[in-house]
């Protein structure tokens, strides 16, 4: 009898997820034709055809196809969930670990539900993940098991992962006080396009979406300084370099007289959104659970 490997399993789900052969080959670091032989393996030993794969065109999933790739997420999700029922037994006799990922500006307004959970757990280990704050990253870091928790930023739902939402942290857009910009009443996206934006880096995830919410409402500005350092986009919006977007409500303390002044704009930029995700495997875990409870009540009182 031909036996299927989850490795096969695996490769064709992340082909069907990834959209083609190329995508996932350069997503999971190995070959194109490593990826083909993988699927044309899995489809020998299933009898059926899982892509047509027109000439010149791109591969696209059949019939049978569809129905192999639920099936096969429901048994690697099994794995998945056997893999963690191990790993918590294992871990019943030494100190019990959960790991969060967030950016540590959430991290800072949970500070309360996190002091809250220390008391009534000292025994259990935090972990913070800081750099998996996006709903990409977090949906490789569980799928790899290196998170339990998770609360994102993000524009609105991903197809990447399930997420649920928290609340919205808004944006505006901050100038010098004496920034010409700063005497209108009124203040439209072509105004903001004629003025450089002091940007955070490009490496920064949480830069881009703040791109991505300006781009909506067409705010499309020329790129002035670029910096992970807030000390410094604060001291070049005070010196009228450009404007910045920012969280109304981290701009909105640096608003005393000497500092930043917020825009009246004629559009709202759409805000970003914090929402929470737990990995599949976990999600009946109490402690887990009770720990997610927490750090929500935290967010939604900040």
């Amino acid at each position: 009898m031909a036996i299927i490997t989850l490795r096969q399993l695996e490769i064709f789900t992340q082909t069907v997820e990834a959209g083609s052969f190329s995508r996932c080959a350069e997503h999971i670091g190995i070959s194109q034709v490593a990826i083909s032989g993988h699927i044309k393996e899995l489809e020998s030993r299933l009898g059926v055809v899982l892509f047509d794969r027109p000439s010149g065109g791109p591969a696209v999933l059949t019939l049978d196809g569809e129905r192999a790739y639920y099936r096969a997420r429901s048994i690697l999700s099994s794995v998945d969930g056997m893999i963690d029922e191990a790993r918590l037994r294992s871990e019943a006799n030494t100190r019990r670990k959960i790991t969060v990922g967030a950016h540590a500006y959430c991290i800072g307004l949970m500070q309360s539900g996190l002091a809250q959970w220390a008391d009534m757990h000292p025994d259990i280990e935090m972990v913070f993940d800081v750099e998996s704050f996006t709903a990409a990253a977090v949906a490789d870091a569980m799928k790899g098991n290196r998170l339990d928790l998770a609360f994102i930023f993000a524009l609105g739902p991903s197809s990447r992962i399930s997420s649920e939402f928290v609340c919205n942290e808004s944006l505006s857009v901050f100038v010098g006080q004496d920034h010409p910009l700063a005497a209108q009443n009124i203040v439209t996206a072509r105004d903001l396009s004629l003025v450089p934006a002091i940007r955070l880096s490009p490496a920064d995830q949480l830069g881009l979406l703040v791109e991505q919410a300006m781009e909506m409402v067409g705010i499309c500005p020329p790129s002035g300084l670029q910096t992970d350092n807030f000390g410094l986009i604060l001291s070049s919006i005070r010196q009228n370099v450009g404007f910045s977007c920012m969280f109304t409500k981290v701009g909105d303390q640096e608003t005393a007289p000497g500092g930043v002044k917020r825009l009246p704009l004629d559009c709202a930029i759409p805000a970003v959104q914090i929402r929470q995700i737990v990995r599949p495997a976990l999600c009946d875990d109490p402690l887990v659970r009770e720990l997610q409870h927490l750090l929500v009540e935290s967010l939604l009182r900040k």
